[in-house]
């Protein structure tokens, strides 16, 4: 297994860049019903490879993307997250996503993940806007969104990666609401 570059650390996580290796858990993932109800749904093969290439090119192209969580204590992968740049509505967005493995849900790993992974963003990458598009069921989701300080913009129906995504929740913050914010908390 090649060696995966450390991005950043919090608390309890390791956040690594991604390896190639990714790709079996990725298939394990994406081919879950109850992981991927709220993202798409279950992927055929093509959809999971395209996803794996996905990943792992963000980090050639802009230099972060998707992280790896580690928990530093188990040293078990317990899910992704960071923000990838994608064209959305003929707009190049920084797209924040996340996802948790089952066994580790609940416990808070996506919001402090998510806490390092837009510091790194605005602070370390100088992005000046980012955006997440939750699902309007998955309430779960919608208040990381919201801790995060990422504020609603409108409901979303899109196709993308050729999913059909309905009822999905635009959030979006910017870097200067990110930077008051912390400098609030």
């Amino acid at each position: 297994m090649a060696k995966a570059t450390p991005f950043a650390e919090t608390a309890r996580l390791l956040l690594l860049r991604p390896t190639p290796e990714i790709r079996d858990t990725l298939f394990r993932w994406l081919k879950d019903p109850e992981l991927t109800r709220y993202v798409g749904g279950v992927r055929d093969d093509d959809k999971i490879v395209r996803t794996v290439e996905f990943v792992l090119q963000s980090w050639e192209t802009v230099g972060f993307g998707k992280c790896i969580l580690i928990d530093k204590l188990s040293a078990q992968v317990v899910g992704m997250a960071g923000v990838t740049p994608l064209e959305f509505e003929k707009t190049r967005v920084n797209d924040l996503g996340y996802l948790v493995d089952a066994p580790y849900a609940g416990k808070g790993y996506a919001t402090e993940a998510c806490l390092e992974v837009l510091k790194q963003a605005f602070e370390r990458h100088k992005l000046e806007r980012v955006t997440a598009w939750p699902d309007a069921r998955n309430a779960a989701s919608i208040r990381i969104a919201q801790k995060l300080g990422l504020q609603f913009v409108r409901e979303l129906n899109l196709t993308y990666l050729g999913m059909k995504f309905e009822g999905q929740h635009l959030y979006e913050v910017t870097r200067a609401q990110w930077l008051a914010k912390t400098a609030r908390d």
